[in-house]
């Protein structure tokens, strides 16, 4: 143990036995607004800069920050600060992460500690330093698999829009539906000309885009305007258990504004390649050919600088970009030894820990992305803590197929079937990363929805974080092609809700829940 710590450990434990008397508290004025003036609950460190602190050091444990819903008002949650650094004088910056248990909206911050003197210090007077509280980002919230649902789902209050092909790889109509969520959110019947079987939203501009299953591209705004009609590289097929494609899906990466699709494409090694566009100038990159298939759904992980692809033939690949330019770089790819086919990915970009579905088995892949070590060559291999974990006493349509992580502070994931069947299972994943071999913490087993039939490929599932109550969601389209309702999961309800004893399955009307009898756990909006 340093000096320093066990220095620390002794004048906190004298403190706190009155061996030390602080003498009468300085007044501290704060700034107005934490550095960010926003911050995701449970997730982000923000600082607040204040002027008036006594001389002396600081240490970081001898500080409370409180947050309240009023400046000078009772606080709702008092966090230690991490760091306490001096600026200039008696001006010093205090950085603290914001606590877990806040709900979304505005709070007041004030703070109270003592120099190691010791002389205590207090900002109660005000005025306080006010911080927007969320419990997603919009990088975070873009951190979805690219299936075959978009949603557009602002970080702050407002209204949450569904994006709803009505094709699939194996074909349905043509259109795309806009359905609301939440509030006053989009409804638009948008004509194509070809059928559309995926689509992306981007949470920091609105805009959507949708691939078909030939090669066009169709990019909207948030009303449902077709902006503009694009052609992507994809020049041949590539075929996977659920279909065949040439535009097979797409995901958003909100921190550069781009989109990514996975394609059919020759030459290639593998018949598939991944492809850029910018949204900003509504260009592409030139495709990258893969030196493996590339997975039914990618997913993207915008602040590592990964695009996640695990594919059919049990590799589970990574592709490296550039975070600020979003060009693909090299391939790296990791023998997953599972025994059915991976599926498709999805990541809690909040931690790193990610995860495949893993296709006629009842099993999902999870792993530690904050822990990988990558081995160059072309392509090139990757390894990390891994495991593949059995969720017993469950049975999905076809196997663990669609899977997607809610983006934000929830650390809640979705897992479903395909090609009928309405199982899916809600897994807690781990709050934190960085050591050990990730794992579930725990699972709710649900084996039907009231008249819900899973999609085809790609996957007719994703997640979202409201900006209105902070609750993550899943969202499971019904039916079809075309699909003929959404049903609305309130993820953190069902993993609370009573399970039949002895099992993770939980208790429902004849094994099923409804929005007639658990109206708390699932909601349907119709599709038109």
């Amino acid at each position: 143990m340093s000096k320093l710590h066990t220095s620390r450990l002794a004048w906190l434990a004298a403190l706190a036995l009155g061996a030390l008397t602080p003498l009468l508290a300085g007044a501290v004025t704060l700034t107005a607004a934490t550095s960010p003036s926003s911050g995701v609950a449970g997730i982000s460190n923000v600082n607040v800069n204040g002027s008036g602190y006594p001389a002396g050091s600081i240490l970081p444990a001898a500080v409370t920050v409180h947050l309240a819903a009023s400046c000078g008002g009772a606080s709702l949650a008092d966090t230690p600060a991490l760091a306490v650094n001096t600026i200039l004088g008696s001006t010093r910056r205090v950085q603290f992460q914001v606590p877990g248990s806040l709900s979304t909206g505005t709070y007041y911050v004030s703070l109270d500690g003592a120099t190691t003197a010791p002389v205590s210090f207090t900002s109660a007077g005000g005025p306080c330093a006010q911080i927007a509280v969320t419990h997603t980002s919009s990088t975070l919230s873009a951190c979805v698999p690219g299936s075959s649902l978009g949603i557009n789902a602002p970080v702050a209050a407002g209204p949450v829009t569904a994006v709803v092909p009505r094709g699939a790889w194996a074909g349905g109509t043509t259109g795309v539906r806009m359905v609301a969520l939440e509030g006053a959110g989009t409804n638009a019947t948008i004509a194509t000309a070809l059928a559309v079987n995926s689509c992306a939203s981007n949470p920091a501009t609105g805009e959507s885009v949708c691939t078909t299953n030939d090669n066009t591209v169709y990019v909207y705004n948030a009303l449902g305007a077709l902006t503009h009609t694009l052609t992507s590289g994809a020049n041949g097929f590539t075929s996977f258990s659920g279909g065949s494609c040439k535009n097979c899906g797409v995901a958003i990466n909100a921190l550069t504004n781009q989109a990514v699709i996975n394609m059919g494409y020759t030459p290639s090694p593998s018949a598939s390649a991944l492809q850029v566009l910018d949204l900003a100038t509504k260009t592409f990159q030139s495709p990258v050919p893969m030196a493996r298939q590339v997975s039914q759904n990618i997913s993207i992980d915008p602040t590592r600088g990964y695009v996640l692809s695990p594919n059919e033939a049990n590799s589970y690949n990574l592709v490296q970009f550039n975070s600020t330019s979003g060009a693909l770089g090299t391939e790296f790819g990791r023998p997953m030894g599972t025994a059915g086919e991976p599926d498709s990915a999805a990541e809690d970009c909040s931690t790193g820990i990610a995860l495949a579905s893993v296709e006629f088995t009842s099993t999902v892949y999870i792993t530690d992305l904050t822990q990988a070590t990558f081995t160059p060559g072309t392509p090139g291999s990757w390894t990390a803590p891994s495991q593949i974990v059995t969720l017993a006493g469950t049975s999905f349509s076809a196997g663990t197929s669609g899977i997607t992580v809610a983006p934000g502070s929830s650390h809640l994931a979705l897992v479903t079937g395909e090609f009928g069947g309405s199982a899916f299972a809600v897994l807690q994943l781990p709050s934190t990363s960085g050591s050990g071999t990730p794992t579930i913490v725990d699972y709710a087993y649900v084996p039907a929805i009231c008249g819900v039939a899973a999609g085809l490929d790609p996957h007719t599932v994703t997640a979202y974080t409201s900006g209105n109550d902070g609750k993550a969601y899943g969202v499971m389209a019904s039916g079809g092609p075309p699909p003929t309702a959404l049903a609305v999961l309130d993820l953190a309800a069902i993993l609370a809700a009573p399970r039949n004893a002895g099992t993770h399955t939980v208790t429902g009307v004849g094994g099923q829940i409804c929005d007639t009898t658990t109206p708390t756990l699932v909601r349907f909006v119709a599709v038109p």
